[in-house]
Order: structure tokens, then sequence, then C-alpha cells
């Protein structure tokens, strides 16, 4: 799959839904190749389409650029909010980047922010 982040492609992106009979549960979107510098514009093209976005842990602020964690509550309106878990690891060879909707309770026990905010 190839995503478009602000006139920039991104050349991988791996979807992964997760979930069992009863439906989906979660979503992963695993970005490579991709720079640090987007993750700002990835948290602004979710609030351009109309995907409300509230601090619960960590902030991209304080967390520093190379790795880092962000969750949110996003919310779209109309829909029950979930946890969003913004997720982020760079090295000279370009970022890693995931971004998963409803992380189970085990996932979300076990973020901590690095920048300790």
């Amino acid at each position: 799959m190839q995503v478009v982040v602000q006139d920039t492609l991104v050349k991988e992106v791996t979807v992964t839904a997760l979930g069992d009979d009863a439906g989906v549960r979660s979503a992963l979107l695993v970005f490579s190749e991709l720079d640090s510098w987007l993750i700002g514009p990835i948290e602004q093209s979710l609030a351009a389409e109309g995907v409300a976005l509230a601090p619960l842990l960590c902030s991209r602020e304080s967390e520093p650029p190379s790795f880092g964690n962000v969750l949110w509550t996003a919310q779209i309106a109309g829909k029950q909010p979930v946890p969003l878990w913004l997720n982020w690891n760079c090295g000279h060879d370009g970022c890693g980047i995931a971004l998963q909707s409803s992380p189970s309770q085990s996932e979300l026990a076990g973020i901590e922010c690095v920048g300790r905010s």
C-alpha cells in the first residue's frame, strides 16, 4: 500500500487488522522509510479528516525525535472514542513509525514516555 502524507509518498506501509469472529478490534499501520518530521503531519492529517485527538500519555513535544510514544483518545463524530497509539524509532536508515488503534490492555500498560511527560 502506498500513502501520501503532505505531498510525500511513503513507499512502504503495512496494514494489519486484528480481531476475531466478532469483528475488527484494532488496526495497525506500520510506516517504514519515513523521516521523523512526518510525525506531526500524520497527526495533522488525522485532525483534517475529522479525528479529534485528546492526549492521554506522553506528548510529541517532550518525546525525543529519535524514538518515542504518544497515546491519544481518538474520536470521530458520532462514534465511541478509542485509544490511538503512535510509536516511532528512527535510525540511520530512516524511521519506523507505527499507528495502532485500540491497543490491548497489556500493550497500553507497557507504553512508557521516553521524555517522561
